[in-house]
């Protein structure tokens, strides 16, 4: 009994020494820390967002081969999808596709959408950004 005593003691003392010498560090991008042989460098994050393609429209002799692919971008939860948004049936065409743009600061996408078409020149008139989480 007695040893299990002493072991519990010298297992406490062992987390609470090692506990009050831990560091708290906060580096920004660029910075770095060195502590005997021990480096750690703050790099900014290169993150890159996933890309799955699907079809948004078929075409051909009964709808069998993809027309027109839109695009899904996804990281950290979050996603944009590159669609088309004015589609001609006539051409089997896509006449304006939304975009997306990966903020990497801010760790967001932005979606740049047609806020006004004219459908008699086929043109983009204004265009409006979405910010998406």
């Amino acid at each position: 009994m007695k040893k299990v005593s002493l072991l519990l003691m010298v297992s406490f003392l062992i987390v609470v020494m090692t506990d009050a010498y831990a560091e708290d560090i906060y580096l920004t991008p660029g910075e770095s820390y060195t502590i005997d042989a021990f480096n750690v460098i703050c790099q900014e994050s290169q993150l890159t967002p996933s890309q799955t393609k699907e079809c948004q429209y078929w075409g051909g002799f009964n709808n069998e081969r993809c027309v027109y692919e839109k695009t899904i971008y996804a990281i950290k939860g979050g996603k944009c999808v590159e669609e088309c948004q004015y589609w001609s049936e006539r051409n089997s065409r896509c006449l304006y596709s939304k975009k997306c743009q990966f903020d990497q600061q801010r760790e967001i996408f932005i979606k740049t959408e047609c806020a006004e078409y004219d459908k008699r020149n086929n043109k983009c008139r204004k265009t409006k950004k979405i910010v998406l989480n």
